[in-house]
């Protein structure tokens, strides 16, 4: 579990675009704190410069559970 009350951003990142995999290098890149989330239909995961992980969360109430247990501030749809 990360500490909560920080003043920096947590960002979830839902990927497996194209256009997410250059979200997630230019968050890598300016040092933000990420977690990119593949929904696990994807056969072959490109590498991420950021943590990962695969699977869904269980609905929506299982999302909310996740986002507050990892401290996240910020979910991107990508």
């Amino acid at each position: 579990m990360v500490s909560q009350g920080s003043d920096m951003p947590r960002i979830l990142l839902l990927g497996g675009t194209t256009e997410a995999s250059l979200m997630a290098r230019a968050l890598a890149e300016a040092g933000v704190e990420a977690v990119f989330s593949y929904a696990g239909r994807t056969h072959q995961p490109v590498p991420q410069p950021l943590p990962v992980r695969v699977g869904g969360f269980g609905g929506a109430a299982g999302l909310a559970q996740w986002l507050h247990a990892e401290g996240i501030s910020h979910v991107i749809d990508a």
